[in-house]
Formats: structure tokens, C-alpha cells, sequence
């Protein structure tokens, strides 16, 4: 490993760097080498929730949390993210803004909203679901910043590509506004 580069945990992505090139279409022959990479914070919580029941086994329910790591906004998943580990240029990754402690409570706070609405029966008649936290990491998010035409510009611009839905967020960005603030959707 270089001493520019380090191991970070990242959500396993679902679109290569190949894929991205193909969906961006830059127009001109551009390789796997010109392609950037910027990574995005985000904690993970992964929870048991356990509501006990009267007349029936306790029901147990698995719920995972994303927070984001610059804007603290935060999401219920379907299904805790698969994490791997890579090699990454060192400033690719941006700084989270929060610490663990202020990201678990946003999580808490996501998912007392969540089990408010889908459990409300068993909360109304005092039944406390039990929450138990069982799985954390701080993860990142890589985005692909794939060159657009260098010809049709004077800087150079790129696009940016979720490497996990595949979708193109932005186009003709000049690469030194690619910023943590042009992820806080």
C-alpha cells in the first residue's frame, strides 16, 4: 500500500468503473485510469427490534439506519449494506462532520419515528419495543467522477456516478467544486 493511499471501509458497489464510463457516454476513449473516485461518509446501524406480545411469540423485526456522515440526514434501509474494504487515494475521502455519538441518535431518532407509525398499536397500549443495536460502521459511499468531453471546455468537468444505484447526480461539473457540499441533497 502507498503512503498516498489507505484502506477504508466502502459500500460494496453495485457499478463498476467500466459501467460508469458506459452510462456517461463521455463522447472520446477514456480508461479506467482517468476515472476519480471521491468516498461519502455514512454510518450504519443495524437493529433487533422486539416488541412482546400478549398472546403470541414476541414479533422480531431486523432494522437498518443510514446516517449521513456530512448533513446527519438520515434513512431506514430495506437491508444492511454489504461492506467491503479498498484501497483509496488518501484525499478521496471526505471528513464526517459527525461524531458516532451524534449519528447513533439521529439513527435512535429514525427509527423511533419508524416503529411510531408501523407499531403504534403495540406502543399505544404501553408494549415498549426492546431495541438492541447489533451491527455499526462508518462506510463510504463512492461516487465516480468520470471525465466529460475535455475538448468542449476549457477545465476540465466530470460526472458524477453513484457507484451503488448507477446513476448519474450531476454532469459537467468542474472537478474542483466535486465537494462534500455537492452531496448534501
Amino acid at each position: 500500500m502507498s503512503s498516498d493511499e489507505i484502506e477504508a471501509e466502502v459500500i460494496s458497489p453495485n457499478v463498476s468503473i467500466e459501467e460508469a464510463i458506459v452510462t456517461v457516454d463521455p463522447g472520446e476513449e477514456f480508461g479506467p485510469d482517468s476515472v476519480r473516485v471521491v468516498g461519502h461518509p455514512k454510518y450504519l446501524f443495524d437493529y433487533v427490534v422486539r416488541l412482546e406480545r400478549l398472546f403470541f411469540s414476541d414479533r422480531v423485526e431486523s432494522l437498518s439506519v443510514t446516517i449521513d456522515g456530512i448533513n446527519g440526514g438520515g434513512l431506514r434501509n430495506d437491508a444492511y449494506p454489504d461492506i467491503e474494504r479498498r484501497r483509496l487515494p488518501e484525499d478521496a475521502l471526505f471528513s464526517p462532520q459527525l461524531d458516532r455519538d451524534e449519528a447513533e441518535d439521529k439513527a435512535r431518532s429514525v427509527l423511533r419515528r419508524y416503529l411510531n407509525v408501523q407499531f403504534a398499536t403495540f406502543i399505544i397500549i404501553g408494549k415498549t419495543p426492546d431495541v438492541e443495536l447489533v451491527q455499526e460502521d462508518l462506510a463510504y459511499v463512492l461516487y465516480w467522477l468520470v471525465p466529460d468531453d475535455q475538448y468542449m471546455t476549457a477545465t476540465q468537468t466530470v460526472s458524477v456516478v453513484d457507484s451503488v444505484t448507477g446513476r448519474v447526480l450531476e454532469s459537467n461539473q468542474p472537478l474542483e467544486s466535486v465537494t462534500g457540499e455537492l452531496f448534501d441533497w
